[in-house]
């Protein structure tokens, strides 16, 4: 590399860091959490689609995230959960749990996005218009073009909607890039091993967003990581969509406790994994060739 080409790369990179500073800063002033998987979006929309790690030298966001942070450009924290980090200026600290309307009261582990709002954020199916209602407090969905047979909701939001405009506020989802950035933000995280293997697998195959699916479902441990991590993926993009459309909404809905009043008592199942593991060696060591051969095992699975 020529001593021309070397600054121009260096200049990039500061750039780079700079605007990573920035949002880390606009993150912090607003009280958000500026988690990885968001702060790329944000990175790469700002920079119109300038930002593009690898150009810069870097095989993965939280790598360049990292040479940011020995430059002095931000700090970074573990996720509160999950294998991401979070991004903050210099010598601030993580910001504290908030509300699911951002209260800033801690938010119970046991809350969930609601129905519609995950609907609106993840269901990208062409031609299905969202919109919130801020009369009625909940988001609607239709197509955009009357369609045969469609439902008589469908017809009635549509109407509302032309009617009187001002009262909703459109949701433009998460389409299937963006989600699968999640997948790729969330396996470079994940250290190394059986787990990362399988994700790393999936996601360079022909259909990545099905098959990453499919892959971490076979893992308890790394569902439920992912799991987590994807709804932290989804609140944060619906904080976002809430500050540009000055909303203060509740996006979580509580799940009620076992043994809280008027709720009923659900039993647990404490499943001890290691048994099952044991019962199941002395059943496959008691079955014969024919019926090992019929056994349905994922190729995941024979990877050291």
């Amino acid at each position: 590399m020529s001593q021309v080409e070397n600054t121009a790369s260096t200049h990039a990179r500061d750039e780079a860091f700079a605007l990573l500073r920035q949002v880390a800063d606009d993150f912090h002033a607003q009280g958000r959490r500026a988690l990885g998987a968001v702060v790329k979006p944000e990175m790469v929309r700002r920079s119109y689609g300038g930002f593009v790690e690898p150009v810069l030298g870097f095989s993965s966001f939280k790598d360049f995230v990292l040479a940011a942070h020995h430059g002095g450009f931000v700090d970074t924290h573990p996720a509160p959960s999950g294998p991401d980090i979070e991004i903050v200026p210099p010598g601030a600290g993580p910001q504290p749990a908030q509300s699911p309307a951002g209260r800033g009261q801690p938010t119970p582990r046991f809350d969930s996005v609601r129905d519609d709002l995950w609907r609106a954020a993840t269901d990208w199916t062409p031609g299905l218009a969202r919109a919130y209602d801020r009369d009625e407090d909940r988001v609607v969905f239709f197509a955009e073009q009357p369609a045969p047979l469609e439902p008589a909701e469908h017809t009635a939001a549509r109407r509302a909607w032309d009617t009187d405009r001002d009262r909703f506020r459109l949701i433009e989802p998460v389409g299937m890039d963006g989600q699968i950035e999640w997948m790729r933000e969330f396996t470079s995280a994940l250290p190394s091993g059986r787990g990362r293997t399988i994700a790393e697998l999936a996601l360079n195959r022909e259909r990545p967003f099905g098959e990453f699916a499919r892959a971490v479902r076979q893992d308890l441990g790394l569902n439920r990581m992912w799991q987590i991590y994807r709804k932290e993926r989804v609140a944060d993009w619906l904080r976002t969509w809430m500050l540009e459309n000055k909303l203060d909404v509740d996006i979580f809905i509580a799940k009620p406790q076992p043994g809280a009043d008027n709720a009923p008592i659900v039993a647990v199942i404490d499943l001890d994994v290691e048994a099952i593991r044991g019962r199941l060696h002395k059943v496959i060591d008691r079955m014969p060739a024919s019926e090992l051969l019929r056994l349905s095992i994922p190729f995941e699975y024979v990877i050291e």
